[in-house]
């Protein structure tokens, strides 16, 4: 679990500072999901760049490296309130390896807004309808490779559901005040101050789940840009803490949030940049005779929603794969001179 909870750190610190004047939701485990999908495709430095991102162990076999991994997805999957699953959708003239062909549908990619159509669809289905259009038409074309996808979707009872609403004054970075709903419940609670950081921690557990919700609350209301700063070690200080359990009067917002990022740029921060580059080499997603391919967009969307009686939350992220030679687009919709 370290490398996943590094690069929910690294990715989570990116994509906020991208949104820094507003609420940022992410789903680490969808963007992790896939990742490794690009990582198992790809071959030599493109497997490296995608591998450093992943935090997956550079000296260890590629065999042993899966064998490490797998068991996380596993365990996750296992949970009963989350469900995860990948789905690939193949333009018709194109072939993938073995060990990707059970994620396969094969689709026509000359009809572009079918393709869109059911690419969205799928996600949309499995994520009980939170995550709707994540892939945009204008992002494929008639000789786009394929689209991997990783859906994930929660839903969550509080073991203690909260028991008092009342609005009051949510205080903004800016200072600025708003009238929002909170909600309270007084219960026993796993809870600490973590003098290093000048934060509280608070966990709240779901019913029938190892699977809880970790809230960090600074005590300066700009406090969020130190934490966020230095996101990487903030988080492994917080999941190595100690919490001790008491009585105590928790007061959170009602909220929902949705987000939508195209995490190119983030990625290539992150040391992914070979996999978009003219070189990549995805051999072992693409049977010999495919021609080379390489990503064109990782995007994501994620929603999540919290009220008195748990959380509901959902994740889609897809990656395009198209030749690396690709279709130039020359659209004259507008004045032109000749």
């Amino acid at each position: 679990m370290d490398s996943i909870n590094d690069l929910s750190a690294n990715y989570l610190q990116k994509a906020f500072t991208s949104s820094a004047t507003e609420n940022v939701v992410t789903s680490p485990l969808s963007l992790a999901s896939l990742l490794y999908l690009l990582w198992v495709g790809a071959r030599g430095s493109t497997q490296s760049s995608i591998g450093s991102t992943l935090k997956i162990n550079p000296n260890l076999s590629e065999e042993r490296n899966r064998i490490e991994f797998t068991p996380i997805f596993e365990k996750l999957n296992s949970d009963p309130l989350l469900k995860s699953a990948s789905k690939i959708f193949l333009n018709k003239e194109f072939n993938v390896t073995e060990p990707f062909d059970h994620l396969v549908e094969i689709l026509n990619f000359n009809n572009v807004q079918e393709v869109t159509n059911s690419v969205n669809s799928w996600i949309e289905s499995f994520t009980n309808g939170k995550i709707k259009k994540l892939i945009d038409e204008s992002l494929i074309k008639p000789d786009t490779v394929m689209v991997l996808l990783n859906a994930l979707y929660f839903k969550g009872l509080w073991k203690n559901p909260f028991t008092y609403t009342k609005e009051d004054d949510f205080v903004n970075i800016d200072g600025s005040q708003r009238r929002i709903m909170f909600m309270n419940v007084i219960f026993r609670y796993r809870h600490t101050y973590l003098r290093e950081l000048q934060a509280q921690v608070l966990e709240l557990p779901y019913q029938n789940s190892d699977i809880v919700m970790l809230i960090c609350l600074p005590n300066d209301p700009k406090g969020i840009f130190n934490l966020l700063k230095n996101l990487p070690s903030v988080q492994r200080t917080i999941l190595t803490t100690k919490l001790d359990e008491k009585y105590l009067s928790a007061t959170l917002p009602r909220f929902k949030i949705e987000t939508a990022l195209n995490l190119n740029g983030i990625l290539k921060e992150l040391g992914m940049g070979q996999a978009f580059a003219d070189n990549a080499d995805f051999s072992n997603l693409l049977k010999p005779g495919n021609g080379p391919a390489k990503v064109s967009a990782i995007v994501q969307k994620t929603f999540v929603e919290v009220d008195e009686k748990g959380t509901e939350s959902a994740g889609g992220s897809g990656a395009l794969i198209i030749p690396r030679m690709s279709l130039e687009d020359f659209n004259s919709y507008r004045q032109s001179f000749f």
